[in-house]
């Protein structure tokens, strides 16, 4: 898949200058399939977005408070090849709300939990013989971390993400994947 690789380089060429963008930051997520959750979902996702953090919080005044970002992603979703298959990676783009309930201030770090869902868009309905019916996903996902460094710049943390059509159409076998995910803001 070329064209791929060519797509994922002139986007992250164009993540240099995401500042001029009014982008709050550039996040990195990348993983395998969660096949504890769900057997034969076995491959990998690599993707690469922007994040623009919301205007407001919450509980300004406690330890905790609630905050909240969107987040562009695009990127692979590819999984072994059992043999048979003819679409063994796609493309896969999308928009989230996530909302975080987290313990660090403006300038400090601090662990985070978070809650995020979005609808996302796959090139192709196939993956491996895996039949997801519709181009149209939606992508809950659940995680925790850690902001840290000079102005809480970097932040490390674990998603757990489920690709689903929503029952719009069958099947709906859904896809999982455990992330390990970064992001530096500006």
């Amino acid at each position: 898949m070329d064209g791929v690789k060519r797509l994922l380089l002139t986007v992250l060429t164009a993540s240099a200058a995401a500042p001029v963008w009014a982008v709050d930051g550039i996040l990195l997520n990348g993983g395998v399939g969660a096949k504890n959750i769900k057997p034969g979902n076995e491959g990998t996702a690599t993707r690469i977005g922007w994040l623009w953090d919301w205007p407001w919080r919450w509980s300004r005044d406690g330890d905790w408070q609630l905050t909240g970002q969107w987040e562009l992603n695009i990127g692979t979703l590819a999984e072994d090849d059992s043999g048979s298959a003819e679409i063994t990676e796609v493309v896969e783009a999308g928009i989230s709300a996530v909302v975080r309930l987290a313990s660090y201030r403006e300038n400090r770090g601090g662990p985070y939990l978070e809650l995020g869902v979005g609808p996302h868009y796959l090139s192709d309905t196939r993956l491996d013989g895996v039949d997801v019916s519709t181009h149209l996903q939606f992508a809950p996902t659940g995680g925790f971390g850690v902001r840290f460094g000079e102005g809480a710049r970097y932040e490390l943390g674990y998603r757990l993400m489920h690709l689903s059509n929503a029952g719009i159409e069958d099947p709906n076998p859904g896809l999982n994947y455990h992330l390990l995910h970064f992001a530096y803001r500006y």
